[in-house]
């Protein structure tokens, strides 16, 4: 075996710069797909937006139609949040890191909050009349989900029981 020469070993570095400059090139030009996000980046967000709606709901301020003022945890500040409307977004660094893609703490809080102020309504399950349209009631106490509802001024024959059993749910 011979040993390589000074010019060969030239070569050989400019051939692998050369190599180096394509690669950068075409890195430049396919930038990598972005990362995936992962469920347990989800997860957290939620399980910490859930924290702050337990410990906070109450200083999550409504300020418009779609925007609440949310605190921040350390409670140095306020973040604003738009929601209930056609774009749903936060100031928080989060939530600008993340280009919108996972919700954040504060948007998840305010989320929490929208879902519990939304009325739950139940029809008449003789009639079919909603409680949206007439006042519905049901036998106190049953603690079924939704509970079996009749419209009273059009099926008092449907309640067994006294009116002292009857509970009013919706006007």
């Amino acid at each position: 075996m011979t040993a390589p020469t000074a010019e060969s070993l030239q070569q050989v570095a400019e051939q692998n710069r050369i190599a180096w400059a394509i690669e950068r090139e075409y890195a430049i030009q396919n930038p990598a797909p972005p990362k995936p996000i992962l469920p347990q980046e989800v997860i957290t967000r939620a399980e910490r937006g859930w924290d702050l709606h337990l410990a906070k709901r109450q200083l999550i301020a409504k300020t418009g139609e779609d925007t609440y003022n949310v605190p921040s945890c350390s409670g140095r500040g306020t973040y604003t949040v738009h929601y209930g409307g056609t774009v749903e977004d936060c100031t928080c660094t989060d939530y600008g890191v993340h280009g919108g893609k996972i919700a954040c703490k504060h948007l998840t809080a305010v989320a929490l909050i929208y879902a519990r102020r939304r009325r739950v309504h139940s029809r008449c399950e003789v009639g079919g009349v909603g409680s949206h349209e007439k006042t519905l009631v049901g036998i106190r106490n049953d603690h079924r989900r939704g509970g079996l509802m009749y419209c009273l001024p059009h099926h008092p024959e449907s309640l067994a029981g006294t009116l002292a059993d009857l509970t009013v749910v919706g006007s």
